[in-house]
């Protein structure tokens, strides 16, 4: 299994397949209607049935390698789904997911596969399309606890002029330190993730670092005024633009090139 989370070789390999199999589809197509239809497929037709015929087998021909590759991507699919389980981090899981679906996505897109999968399952592009969604979506969740410390629970209220209570100014101490240990510990970790596609790498910190970097700088606003230490500095460490460049850091792996999904689609 991948370390980082990118496409597993299994998809690229059962893409390549695909792709190799498309350039044969009136052969494979036949190849599965005699198993289909035994050796009554191959019976000479009456030469005036014989255009009428052609087409009707034509077009039969390609629902059967629809069906058929529509199965291997099912199949692909469960595959993934559990490949996906050995990751002990739910959010590398997800990043491990969304990569290869995005990456069958692409690939069905840019070659006429997608053209055959839709004989078959005309809601092919956006199934998949809400599939990297979810993923998406199961990954964000990983910044849940972090983004709690941002929060109002358990932050007391403030009377103006008022001195704190060592309980209330702990409480804040906590909040930020909370923050910033959680922020670390996850820039750390995801940095060494893998996003090969750059559309989706960029879209996937963007959207990140506006969610964290919104709730920060609100955080940040509400205890402006609010002396809670003496050493300020020592909570407060970062500033929301210092954050926001922490996060586009995220998924910095080396060898990713701008193209990389795109490179390896012209396989």
């Amino acid at each position: 299994m991948p370390k980082d989370g990118t496409v597993h070789e299994l998809t690229s390999n059962a893409i390549l397949f695909l792709q190799q199999l498309l350039d044969f589809h009136e052969t494979a197509g036949a190849m599965l209607a005699s198993q289909v239809l035994g050796d009554t497929y191959n019976i000479p037709l009456d030469p005036r049935e014989t255009s009428s015929a052609s087409s009707s087998t034509s077009d039969f021909n390609k629902r059967l390698l629809s069906s058929y590759i529509c199965k291997v991507l099912g199949n692909l699919q469960l595959n993934l789904l559990s490949k996906s389980k050995v990751y002990e981090d739910s959010a590398l899981s997800a990043i491990f997911l969304h990569n290869n679906y995005n990456y069958i996505l692409k690939s069905l897109e840019k070659s006429e596969l997608i053209q055959l999968v839709t004989v078959t399952q005309r809601k092919a592009e956006s199934s998949y399309r809400e599939l990297i969604k979810q993923q998406i979506d199961i990954y964000q969740r990983s910044w849940l606890k972090v983004l709690e410390h941002l929060t109002d629970k358990n932050m007391p209220i403030f009377q103006p002029g008022a001195k704190l209570k060592d309980k209330e100014r702990q409480v804040i101490k906590d909040k930020f330190k909370g923050f910033n240990d959680g922020l670390e510990e996850l820039c750390k970790i995801q940095k060494g993730w893998a996003i090969p596609d750059k559309e989706q790498r960029d879209y996937i910190r963007q959207s990140q670092r506006k969610i964290v970097s919104d709730a920060y700088r609100a955080f940040v606003q509400r205890c402006a005024n609010i002396s809670f230490t003496k050493n300020p500095e020592k909570y407060h460490k970062y500033r929301p633009e210092e954050v926001e460049e922490m996060i586009e850091k995220l998924f910095d792996t080396p060898n990713q090139g701008d193209d990389d999904t795109d490179a390896a689609l012209e396989l």
